[in-house]
């Protein structure tokens, strides 16, 4: 049997976790509520348990754990495997996450941010397999991004290659730079059509979705605007970074046609004639891929 390595996906609100091994195999998902507000301590208290958990499941089946790998939100050095700021746990920015829990477990621990490793994952089992240069976008609750260049992660010179959330999309009407994040993501649609609509009820991007499917233009309006604006923003880091492919992960794109084509549409608008033909895909691997990328940060440095 190959060796295993826990796979842990650190939300906001969740912590989730599974064994993982090579060939893309992987247990079944074992989670916790995150103490986000409780602190540091909690949430590593929180880890500490399902690592346990986790490190029974391998006994059990017979593997040999060679490491725990980690996908967190935030900015994340991943020389000293500490989260360098964070805004969804209290106390979570500069915590030395690896070595406190590499000291309890006495395992090797490898820290990543969450969107890092969802493009592992595609790069290695799904829509970017095979593919030596990557951009993966994941739009959401946040926008982020990762750069795979020769295979391998591109961190940059400060941890943040790949944050195309905050590439400046617009400004505002006191001639403030807004970020692609806050013009396109989940909750600044909803903002956008809270306001448009002059509601006194905040709907969901959910419930937003399915009232332009019934014909709210509005709506429609709203999706269609943050698509072009996100298609516009990526046309210029295709001609910056010049990738094979470009995958789209998260919740956004899942609305289907409606953002897709008015995306497509300005993705297709480069003054750059070869990256036109760049092709596009959706990730592939849903919400898995976090956990399967963060155990692979384990498995193949130790494999």
């Amino acid at each position: 049997m190959l060796p295993v390595a826990m796979g842990i996906d650190i939300g906001g609100t969740k912590i989730a976790a599974q064994l993982a091994d090579m060939s893309g195999w992987h247990s079944e998902t074992v989670t916790l509520p995150t103490p986000a507000k409780e602190g540091a301590d909690a949430v590593l208290a929180a880890v500490t348990t399902i690592c346990e958990q986790l490190r029974e499941q391998a006994t059990a089946l017979g593997r040999d754990v060679l490491g725990i790998g980690i996908g967190s939100a935030g900015l994340v050095d991943v020389a000293h495997g500490r989260v360098i700021h964070a805004s969804n746990i209290v106390g979570w920015s500069n915590v030395p996450i690896a070595d406190v829990l590499q000291a309890r477990l006495q395992l090797p621990v490898f820290v990543e941010n969450d969107v890092r490793t969802m493009a592992i994952a595609e790069n290695v089992f799904g829509a970017g397999k095979n593919q030596a240069h990557i951009l993966f976008v994941a739009i959401g609750t946040g926008i982020g991004g990762a750069i795979v260049q020769h295979g391998k992660l591109w961190h940059g010179a400060h941890f943040s290659a790949g944050e195309i959330g905050y590439l400046l999309a617009a400004w505002d009407e006191n001639g403030q730079p807004k970020s692609l994040e806050n013009c396109a993501a989940g909750p600044a649609l909803e903002h956008i059509y809270q306001q448009k609509t002059a509601s006194p009820e905040r709907l969901t991007l959910r419930q937003i979705a399915e009232a332009a499917g019934q014909g709210d233009s509005i709506a429609q309006a709203v999706i269609q605007a943050g698509a072009r604006l996100t298609g516009q923003v990526l046309a210029a880091s295709l001609c910056l970074l010049d990738p094979a492919l470009l995958i789209i992960g998260g919740g956004v794109p899942q609305i289907g046609d409606l953002w897709w084509q008015p995306f497509e549409t300005a993705l297709r608008t480069s003054p750059l004639a070869m990256t036109r033909d760049i092709p596009v895909v959706q990730a592939t691997l849903g919400t898995q891929a976090q956990i399967m990328g963060a155990a692979l940060l384990a498995l193949e440095p130790l494999a």
